[in-house]
C-alpha cells in the first residue's frame, strides 16, 4: 500500500482472524490518508460506531450491499477524505456533483 495507495480500502472486520477494531488501525497506520470503508457481518452498532470514531469513513453489512450502495459508499468515503484533507490545508474547493461523476467515469 506504501507504493500506490488505494482510492478506499473495504475491511472486513469479521474475519475469523481479526480482533474486531485492530486491523482497522493498522490499514490507517499503513496508509494515513486512505479513507477505509468497513464490512460488518451484522447489524453492529458498536462496532459500527467504534471504527467509526477511530477513522473509518463509513460502514455496510455484508448482506445489504448492493453495487449501487457499494459504488456510492465509496464514492461518499473518498470525497469524504478529499473534503477532510482540503480544510486541514485550509483550500476549500467547492466541487459540484457533475464534477465528482466525471472524475468517476469519463465522459
Amino acid at each position: 500500500m506504501a507504493k500506490e495507495p488505494p482510492s478506499v480500502v473495504l475491511l472486513d472486520l469479521n474475519l475469523p482472524d481479526s480482533n474486531r477494531a485492530d486491523p482497522l488501525r493498522e490499514v490507517i497506520e499503513k496508509a494515513p490518508g486512505v479513507p477505509v470503508v468497513i464490512l460488518l457481518d451484522q447489524d453492529d452498532d458498536a462496532l459500527a460506531m467504534k471504527a467509526l470514531h477511530q477513522g473509518a469513513q463509513d460502514y455496510l453489512l455484508k448482506g445489504d450491499i448492493t453495487s449501487g450502495h457499494l459504488e456510492r459508499v465509496m464514492r461518499h468515503a473518498i470525497e469524504q477524505q478529499a473534503l477532510i484533507r482540503s480544510q486541514a490545508l485550509g483550500s476549500y474547493n467547492v466541487v459540484t456533483p457533475e464534477d465528482r461523476l466525471r472524475r468517476l467515469r469519463p465522459l
